[in-house]
């Protein structure tokens, strides 16, 4: 076998696999952009239970580019990724506050205030860890704050819906009086509507390149009979009465 057989066939399988590995996963977002999302576009997660003796209970810090020029990557997917926060309150519980602000608002705002920060969640069985901070502080009304980039507050279910942007963020539920004490059923959400393009995306040029790597395999296997007569398909081109070369 020649050398250049070889790196049609080697060059050929890398990217047959290559191809494989695209078109797999292009399926798979595919499968769970059309089967995972609900009727308005969110993956979601069903809501669990979350309580603190203190008076408020606060995401871990989310960050997605606190300096500047680390958020504008995020910036630019602002408008394709939206999250939503679903929040209800405990039966005979008052109204409820849920907000998303910066994370350094949200800390002045609630310093030496005794609250639970969530450091870990399990969803399978679901299991929430604390990081309890302790305080003697009282916070103003929450809805009177006027860092919030997106909150809800009120009686009943609240839904809080926010499009993606670059910064240091804390997500924060609280009594909407800031009484002490808070049971919430939180859920959340997200939707991506890149998804698809993504997933069609990754369909073509896995499908193309498995294509390719098919074509270079077959070339690299094929090849002349070892004593140098004929390939089979040469050999049947040949019609039976052309005399042999050289004959006179």
């Amino acid at each position: 076998m020649g050398g250049g057989r070889i790196v049609l066939l080697v060059v050929g399988c890398l990217l047959a696999l290559v191809g494989l590995g695209l078109a797999v996963g292009g399926g798979g977002l595919l499968w769970a952009h059309t089967s995972l999302r609900d009727d308005d576009g969110y993956f979601t997660s069903d809501p669990e239970t979350y309580r603190t003796a203190g008076y408020a209970i606060t995401s871990a810090e989310v960050d997605l580019g606190a300096d500047p020029d680390d958020a504008d990557w995020v910036d630019d997917i602002g408008d394709l990724a939206r999250v939503r926060v679903t929040a209800s309150p405990a039966p005979g519980a008052g109204p409820l506050f849920v907000g998303i602000g910066p994370r350094a608002d949200v800390e002045a705002y609630l310093r030496g205030v005794p609250r639970s920060e969530v450091r870990e969640v399990d969803l399978d069985p679901f299991r929430v860890e604390y990081d309890e901070v302790s305080g003697p502080s009282t916070p103003a009304p929450p809805a009177g704050q006027g860092f919030w980039v997106a909150r809800g507050t009120g009686a009943g279910t609240q839904v809080l819906e926010w499009d993606v942007r670059g910064g240091s963020w804390t997500l924060v539920v609280m009594d909407a009086v800031a009484a002490r004490g808070v049971v919430a059923d939180v859920g959340l959400g997200i939707r991506v509507d890149v998804l698809l393009p993504i997933a069609v995306g990754l369909l073509v040029a896995g499908g193309v390149l498995l294509i390719g790597g098919a074509l270079m395999i077959v070339l690299g296997a094929r090849g002349r009979p070892r004593d140098g007569s004929p390939a089979p398909a040469e050999a049947d081109a040949r019609s039976p009465m052309t005399p042999p070369e050289g004959t006179p």
